[in-house]
């Protein structure tokens, strides 16, 4: 099985993500939806902090053996639905409804302004608190495939409106209150 401990540092900043940990934990987190798990990493970590028997619902475009290593092995211990396809999908969106409310939904999937406003909209009214991922990164932050980078744009719009903590050691991660 992968190492998740280095997943969630490959693709998180470590001290950030503790952090975002920390803003969390108080706040009784027995369901939470993440969309964009990729190789599981914040998916495991988030499910370190939650207590036995919890739901995690995971979301991610493609499937692969380390998402697949992290689900099978959070089994022992929660219930876990891995969906698998497009967070626009209408299908995807219904079923991840079905399984919810949420008490934290974490936003970390397709990145560009189509995805990130629709990812809000769809999955937001189903958690009580949304955190989005990359509210620092500027358009083409990796300089081997650049991307379009939409999440600090949309953060900047959205996050004024509600009680929000941001976490903006390097990548940055916003965390809001709905309610």
């Amino acid at each position: 099985m992968m190492n998740l401990r280095a997943a969630k540092n490959e693709l998180q900043d470590p001290t950030e993500f503790d952090e975002f940990l920390d803003v969390v934990k108080n706040e009784s987190i027995t369901k939470y939806l993440e969309i964009g798990s990729r190789f599981g990493g914040s998916l495991w970590a988030m499910a370190g902090i939650m207590p036995k028997g919890s739901m995690l619902v995971s979301v991610d475009i493609v499937t692969n053996r380390d998402l697949n290593a992290c689900v099978g092995a959070l089994r022992d211990r929660h219930f876990i639905h891995q969906v698998t396809g497009d967070s626009l999908n209408k299908a995807i969106v219904e079923r991840v409804r079905f399984y919810g409310p949420y008490d934290l939904l974490f936003i970390d999937g397709n990145h560009n302004d189509i995805h990130v406003r629709s990812d809000w909209k769809n999955y937001g009214p189903m958690a009580r608190i949304v955190a989005f991922h990359d509210i620092n990164r500027p358009n083409g932050f990796n300089r081997r495939k650049p991307w379009k980078m939409d999440v600090p744009v949309f953060w900047e719009q959205v996050r004024c409106d509600y009680r929000h903590v941001e976490i903006r050691t390097k990548i940055g991660i916003g965390v809001l209150w709905r309610g």
